[in-house]
């Protein structure tokens, strides 16, 4: 290749017609060891030049060439008619050969995309992630069966548990036997390189055609990830996707089937024994502070933007039913816990009970759950405070006055409600 004498003609508006002209030209030789052959030694030094265009650009240039850069030379004839194809051309160029090329462009990048995840599902993607002995091969895998593979799945509903269980590792985090296949995936990993990859499964498992496809099997994949990990470094990006999991949301999902995610969460965590409950301690609490959640949250996306809308739960039955069951389960973990640091943090999820909308609006039905429910988490307190240390018992009354401040006395526009006096003087 003569780089040199190569070139890439790009568009230029000075000369006429060339403002649609793209090729390549390259200049080739061939090469000494080539030359060296006695039936190519006559070619040594000559040069070839390969013009690389689309079949589309080809064929305008074919049509553009005697129109506009070889037109008729007679004077006096003719010229208000070449002027008229010239402009034709160009017209037939804009408007569709032009799009026709980045179309055509697109659907041969997205099908050498498809060829590539047909290849990749075809010899087992999910056994070689499995498979992977080492941070290279499994990082390089999960990036491609993230690009090319998990987008192609005709039916994610079908597929979702089959992925999920092979992303982490394991299928059922209520036994060692799924701990220790939880582990396979990481046993020759360095531990200060293991954030990276966790990061890229939870990106894999967040995808939205997975999030919700099994989210029983989504709860034990995601405590069963945590078991694999030994620093509060590692922990965080499955910590915060299993709040993004466990949250209301996304808005226009939680207008059809409200906290039903909720329901069905807190539901799986009480059939927990103790044991597993206490083994699970930490992402229990993290779903279960998410349940107790009064935001709903989303966001749209346009081309330069991103929105992200809140608003308040809608106070119904199932919710406040949903919302009670989820402290219970929190009551009952406090007990199972023997450490007040592992403590403190069921009571920080306790006390979520009693937080307000992120957004400034909300209705006084659930201004009256919030306080009821904030009322019985006082008094759970009050009943187990005995039993907690010294330090535990000073950042209990700190968190109480937090929250007495909050609700002691109502604000304007609700001190005259009948509902929200009530509530509020339970509390």
């Amino acid at each position: 290749m003569d780089y040199d004498r190569s070139k890439i003609h790009y568009p230029d508006s000075k000369e006429d017609g060339a403002e649609f002209f793209i090729s390549e030209n390259w200049v080739v030789t061939l090469s000494d060891a080539r030359c060296a052959l006695p039936e190519y030694r006559r070619f040594a030094g000559l040069r070839c030049e390969i013009q690389v265009q689309t079949v589309l650009d080809q064929a305008w240039a074919e049509m553009a060439h005697d129109t506009i850069y070889k037109p008729m030379a007679d004077v006096g004839f003719g010229a208000a008619k070449v002027e008229a194809m010239r402009k034709r051309l160009r017209k037939v160029m804009q408007e569709f050969l032009l799009p026709a090329g980045y179309a055509f462009d697109k659907i041969a990048s997205d099908y050498a995309q498809l060829r590539d995840g047909k290849a990749m599902f075809d010899s087992d993607a999910l056994g070689v992630i499995r498979a992977c002995t080492d941070r290279n091969s499994l990082d390089d895998a999960v990036e491609k069966f993230s690009n090319y593979v998990l987008p192609n799945y005709d039916d994610y509903i079908a597929a979702a548990p089959e992925i999920i269980e092979h992303a982490v590792g394991c299928s059922n985090p209520r036994t060692g036997d799924a701990r220790r296949a939880a582990q396979k995936v990481f046993r020759r990993i360095s531990r200060d390189q293991e954030r990276a990859v966790i990061t890229k499964i939870c990106r894999i498992l967040e995808t939205g055609c997975l999030l919700y496809a099994s989210p029983e099997r989504m709860l034990d994949a995601l405590i069963a990830m945590r078991w694999t990990t030994a620093t509060e470094d590692e922990r965080k990006p499955i910590d915060d996707f299993t709040r993004h999991f466990a949250k209301h949301g996304p808005a226009g999902t939680w207008q059809q089937v409200g906290p039903g995610l909720q329901r069905l969460l807190v539901d799986r965590i009480a059939c927990f024994d103790d044991a597993a409950f206490v083994a699970a301690a930490p992402s229990a609490a993290i779903m279960l502070r998410e349940a107790l959640s009064s935001t709903v949250t989303g966001t749209s996306w346009q081309a330069e933007s991103v929105t992200l809308h809140t608003r308040s739960v809608a106070v119904t039955e199932d919710l406040k039913a949903m919302r009670r069951d989820a402290l219970h389960q929190l009551e009952r973990l406090h007990g199972l816990l023997g450490k007040d640091a592992a403590r403190e943090d069921v009571r920080h999820a306790m006390l979520a009970a009693g937080n307000t909308p992120n957004n400034a609006g909300y209705t006084d039905l659930l201004g009256e759950v919030i306080m009821e429910d904030l009322a019985h988490v006082v008094r759970f307190f009050t009943a187990v405070v005995p039993d907690l240390g010294l330090e535990a018992k000073r950042q209990l009354e700190v968190d109480l006055h937090h929250k007495f401040y909050a609700y002691h006395a109502l604000p304007p526009g609700m001190a005259d409600k009948p509902g929200l006096v009530a509530a509020q003087g339970v509390g």
